[in-house]
């Protein structure tokens, strides 16, 4: 038999540290890296590694959505991801007649990485983490981090 004290003891830290503690089944989703804060940015993130991160963004928030803006050259998908709130369901014109809309674009040239990487971190502070409140009240975003 557990002495009462252990026990208490026991569930008194299990409490005070499981909001430390990131459970995909609960409690408080685990925040989301990209690969370079992932890395101590010793590397960034490849065109498969951006759109995880961004379909994972997308899926954790009802205000911001993933398309394909176009294909480049090689074929490569371009990711666009739309954000506001409301989401606009519709195409993106329509959206700019009820609000404006910011095209934010990255990573334009091979090696011009930093700006991918400060488009997710931008992303995730806006759509996550509650970075400048009722923005997407008044504008509709419009990110496409790897061009």
């Amino acid at each position: 038999m557990v002495p009462r004290t252990v026990f208490f003891a026991s569930m008194f830290s299990s409490f005070l540290l499981s909001p430390l503690s990131a459970s995909p089944g609960g409690g408080r989703p685990e925040k989301l890296l990209t690969v370079a804060e992932a890395s101590g940015y010793r590397r960034t993130g490849t065109t498969r590694e951006v759109w995880t991160f961004l379909r994972e963004v997308c899926r954790r928030t009802g205000d911001a959505r993933l398309e394909v803006m176009g294909r480049s050259p090689q074929g490569r998908e371009i990711p666009l991801v739309v954000a506001g709130r409301p989401l606009p369901d519709g195409p993106i014109p329509r959206a700019g007649r009820e609000r404006p809309v910011i095209y934010l674009q990255a990573n334009i040239h091979a090696g011009e990485v930093a700006g991918k990487e400060a488009l997710q971190i931008l992303l995730r502070r806006i759509l996550l983490e509650g970075d400048l409140p009722g923005i997407l009240d008044q504008v509709v975003l419009l990110v496409c981090p790897d061009f």
